[in-house]
């Protein structure tokens, strides 16, 4: 025998935990009750931060992305060089999703979805720097022992999108500590 809808509702724990925070009305729909993060910045002063730092997600994962289809980067058969910069990638492609969802949500986002983006832009840059760096310093070690064999525009893009993350990284980093949240 099934029980109504409210009977069979479950309190969900973990990282559903936020779904707790919408209630079913009469009309069937779903509304969000929950706590909401405010942004100090006015809405358009929030949509031009937001371009700035998706704009420079966007053109670190574009070089990253580019130079992964050039041949003679140096990562063939080197996976000091080439772990570092696929994690960079992936890291890189998550910080311009978080800010494209925030980009999309405006000044005024859900808990729940200020803690998968704006909370966690200091832990996902922080992974896009040390990544970046790590793969520079494997670049380097690789054409001190010798053993690099980067050759022509793929080893130019190779450095290039690498420092492009670096700088990607500490730009995001810097620019979304200096904006101002607020629990509602």
């Amino acid at each position: 025998m099934m029980g109504t809808g409210n009977e069979r509702a479950k309190k969900h724990s973990g990282k559903r935990a936020y779904l707790n925070n919408f209630e079913r009305g009469e009309d069937g729909t779903y509304a969000y009750n929950g706590q909401y993060q405010n942004c100090h910045l006015t809405p358009e002063a929030y949509r031009r931060e937001m371009t700035v730092l998706l704009l420079a997600a966007l053109i670190s994962v574009a070089l990253s992305f580019a130079a992964g289809c050039f041949t003679g980067t140096g990562m063939e058969g080197c996976f000091y060089l080439l772990l570092p910069y696929a994690g960079g990638l992936v890291v890189m492609v998550r910080i311009a999703w978080a800010l494209i969802q925030m980009f999309h949500a405006g000044p005024r986002l859900r808990s729940y979805t200020y803690d998968k983006t704006a909370g966690a832009l200091p832990r996902k840059t922080a992974f896009s720097i040390i990544l970046s760096v790590a793969a520079l310093a494997g670049l380097i070690y690789a054409a001190v022992i010798g053993a690099y064999t980067g050759r022509g525009v793929g080893a130019v893009l190779f450095v290039i999108s690498r420092l492009a993350e670096f700088l990607a990284g500490v730009l995001i980093r810097k620019r979304s500590e200096n904006i101002c949240w607020n629990v509602e």
